[in-house]
């Protein structure tokens, strides 16, 4: 069960080229610390990584961040730690237990929590976050190629894409998660999203009744296509007989990031096979 957790709460920095740092407002935090790795990502996007002073072990991106103090992953994280530090803020998502939150608060520091759970509550974290830093908003770096890829395409020419993020037992994207958003924002329709549950879980047969044209599963299988053909269900689908199942990363397909750009591409790019 912990390790089916873990796959569903895995849901770009300035250049040196002349650019001068972003400078923080004197309202702004000078020291974050970040305890989910989308909103890391983030923290370097809007340009203050350089003041993260603390991050959970799945935080590791962008490359720099290895640099910045672990405080544990989210199901054990160094509480008095964190405490210790005296972060002006500590940035969580909904995942992280209340206990933790509530014992971060009661010493006096702010904790701001985020749930993106499609690609526009992405673009508004972000500017949240810029504004947390009191940094210029940044999502319009990013809006104009997203809204590049969305696709409005005919009912009855949508092509079923079941992305699996876990196979033991075989785990997907229900209606109301980023990962169905963007199936859905590239043209094509999410086939979790005839299943109950924001992760639906599914058996071998539960694949090959949902009959997808389109497989996309994680790299941390560490399969290989030939070898994920060959399970039960997959075998009878659309996907396979027509050789199309794809790997994607871990954190492209499930975090809700900047990179949801990257991930829309490559979905894009998947479906219009």
């Amino acid at each position: 069960m912990k390790k089916i957790l873990s796959v569903l709460l895995l849901a770009f920095m300035l250049c040196s080229c002349g650019v001068q740092p972003a400078q923080p407002s004197a309202s702004a935090p000078e020291k974050i610390v970040s305890l989910s790795p989308n909103i890391t990502e983030i923290v370097y996007f809007v340009g203050a990584g350089d003041r993260l002073i603390g991050r959970t072990s799945w935080c590791n991106y962008p490359p720099e961040v290895a640099k910045v103090e672990s405080l544990g992953d989210p199901y054990a994280l160094k509480t008095e730690r964190i405490v210790e530090l005296s972060p002006d803020v500590v940035l969580v998502n909904r995942l992280i237990p209340l206990d933790v939150i509530n014992k971060i608060k009661y010493s006096g520091i702010r904790v701001e929590t985020f749930d993106p759970q499609t690609i526009n509550d992405v673009l508004e974290t972000i500017d949240k976050v810029a504004d947390i830093c009191g940094l210029p908003t940044k999502s319009q770096e990013l809006g104009p190629e997203i809204n590049s890829l969305h696709k409005q395409t005919p009912e009855g020419s949508k092509k079923l894409v079941y992305l699996e993020i876990w196979d033991n037992p075989p785990t997907t994207f229900g209606k109301n998660s980023l990962g169905a958003d963007m199936v859905r924002w590239v043209g094509a329709e999410n086939a979790g999203d005839r299943l109950e549950g924001d992760f639906p879980t599914l058996s071998e047969e539960a694949i090959a009744g949902l009959d997808p044209e389109v497989i996309i599963v994680p790299e941390s299988y560490k399969k290989t296509v030939a070898e994920i053909v060959k399970r039960q269900g997959v075998a009878r689908t659309r996907a396979a007989k027509n050789g199309s199942i794809h790997i994607m990363n871990d954190d492209l397909l499930m975090r809700p990031s900047p990179r949801v750009l990257d991930a829309l591409k490559i979905i894009s790019q998947i479906v219009g096979k």
